[in-house]
């Protein structure tokens, strides 16, 4: 007989989001799209190669927004090497049109993010270089993380400054990132760059779903037992045969002669032949053949499958 038991416990599966630390914003230092016009700027129609695009209230001129990129306007520099940077009080018709317009605008990126996960984000901002109003706000979220505001007057290049905001819980799968021109909207405003965002944890596991009996245990047993049986035997009946033995004749009474030569009728002197042989017989044979049958049985006994679940406890997501 042979059993069989099988164990098997679902475990919770688990997912995790690419190494802490790696990039999570998409053209952070917004070096694309490359800026090729003469005057060194140029404006472009959002989205902007990952940054959505949006007039503050009370700028635009009914137009789609645009966001201005800057490549060594006037040799000003980009922070940390970069090429290029952003001005978050844009323009609306680009270089060689009219200046002074309300061109503020908001630029935002979703970010992937998990459950649990704690996220780091940070950015370099400078006031433009020889003008006063200059104001950001920056959200994480829809929340307020801080306002920069700056004067560049008596800057002869850009001054910029690191900000870093660590220990950010995520709002869901993802969370938006947002930057803010909240100064006087006169197409001259805030430089920004080098914005990023990195996840400091690992994403623990997601919990169960809602009802899920994720905690299953199964148990198979299986007994089986084969019995054969088998009997074989032949009868086959043989011919029989037996020669009886074959007894001999007497033989005939001898003559008997007188020396006169007269015959005699009979003599008791007369000598009498010889007896017949005796027929010897031989004994008959018998011949038995063999038995045959044959029986089989097959038993199958107890197959059983026994399942058991359980039901994992809710946990708060």
């Amino acid at each position: 007989m042979k059993k069989l038991i099988y164990l098997a416990i679902p475990i919770a599966f688990f997912a995790f989001t690419a190494t802490a630390s790696a990039q999570l914003v998409t053209n952070g230092d917004f070096e694309a799209p490359i800026v090729d016009d003469p005057a060194d700027w140029e404006i472009y129609v959002g989205p902007v190669e990952g940054w959505n695009v949006e007039w503050m209230l009370g700028s635009g001129d009914g137009n789609p927004a645009k966001l201005e990129l800057h490549r060594g306007v006037s040799g000003w520099l980009s922070h940390d090497g970069s090429a290029q940077h952003a001005e978050l009080d844009t323009d609306w018709q680009g270089p060689g049109g009219p200046s002074g317009e309300a061109a503020s605008v908001k630029i935002s990126q979703e970010v992937s993010t998990c459950q649990g996960g704690v996220y780091e984000v940070s950015y370099a901002w400078s006031p433009r270089p020889g003008h006063a109003d200059n104001q950001i706000e920056v959200y994480w979220g829809g929340v307020l993380l801080d306002t920069h505001s700056g004067s560049g007057v008596g800057n002869p290049n850009t001054v910029w400054k690191v900000e870093t905001k660590s220990g950010l819980n995520p709002t869901g799968s993802a969370t938006l990132l947002e930057f803010r021109e909240v100064g006087t909207p006169d197409s001259l405003g805030m430089f920004l760059d080098s914005v990023s965002v990195v996840q400091t944890n690992e994403c623990p596991p997601p919990p169960p779903p809602q009802g899920c009996d994720c905690g299953d245990v199964k148990v198979k047993n299986k007994n089986f037992s084969f019995v054969s049986n088998r009997v074989s035997s032949r009868a086959d009946t043989g011919d029989n045969y037996a020669g009886g033995a074959d007894g001999g004749n007497g033989g005939n009474s001898g003559a008997i002669n007188n020396n006169d030569g007269s015959d005699v009728e009979s003599s008791s002197t007369g000598k009498g032949g010889n007896g017949g042989a005796a027929g010897v017989g031989s004994g008959g044979t018998v011949i038995t053949g063999s038995a045959y049958s044959r029986a089989k049985t097959i038993n199958v006994v107890n197959t059983n499958f026994t399942r058991v679940r359980t039901r994992a406890p809710q946990q708060p997501i």
